[in-house]
């Protein structure tokens, strides 16, 4: 998680030199405009997603039990439409089940955890004096730990991987008042294999396709 903070810290100081830069170079005053950001977000509940697997030369499905997420987002908006920031989650997902593989197959006990960190860019709009709609995308990573087991084989699932991930995805705001807003989103998620140890198998693979939905305040510094 400690690499996950220093990547949003470092994200806001480049914003940060970016902007007194450009004072420096005549512009004794920040545009009003130009705003930084701060946002926790977070949802808990069924997971929504089945993921593919791979394990002993078979390909099957990885049935996903019950999600919980919490994590923080933090940026600066360029104008009035357009942002850049970042975005870190911890994450905690139940597995439930794996289907149609062959060397591992039936119910399953255990749970996939880790985190996130994006690089976001997104556009926003005010659709009234309170409600605002929004598209967003990023890239970056995420840290995944499989600790499970799948008793009718006898096989455990375990081990850490590091994969590339992108979002893309849409949402809402409600604006309380200047300074501090609702919002929900739902982003797609999609990166590359994450590889995980298998105790009879040598290693096994799950994809990284997920549909994720959030809700979170976000607090605006003028």
């Amino acid at each position: 998680m400690k690499s996950g903070f220093v990547f949003v810290a470092a994200s806001v100081l480049s914003a940060s030199v970016a902007l007194e830069a450009a004072r420096a170079e005549g512009h004794e005053t920040a545009p009003s405009d130009v705003r930084f950001y701060v946002g926790i977000q977070g949802v808990a509940g069924p997971s929504l997603n089945d993921v593919s697997y791979r394990s002993g030369g078979g390909t099957g499905t990885a049935k996903l039990g019950r999600a919980q997420m919490i994590g923080a987002t933090a940026g600066v908006f360029l104008n009035e439409n357009w942002r850049v920031g970042v975005d870190v989650n911890r994450f905690k997902i139940d597995l439930d089940e794996v289907t149609n593989v062959p060397a591992a197959s039936g119910a399953a006990v255990g749970d996939v955890s880790g985190y996130n960190a994006f690089l976001d860019v997104g556009y926003e709009t005010m659709v009234s004096d309170d409600f605002g709609v929004f598209v967003e995308g990023g890239i970056g990573f995420a840290d995944t730990t499989a600790d499970a087991l799948i008793p009718s084989v006898n096989e455990n699932i375990t081990g850490s991987d590091r994969v590339f991930v992108g979002k893309l995805g849409f949402g809402s705001t409600y604006q309380f008042n200047e300074s501090v807003s609702l919002f929900s989103k739902y982003n797609y998620v999609f990166g590359s294999d994450a590889v995980y140890n298998s105790s009879n198998n040598g290693t096994s693979n799950a994809d990284q396709k997920m549909h994720v939905f959030v809700t979170g305040l976000r607090f605006t510094l003028n």
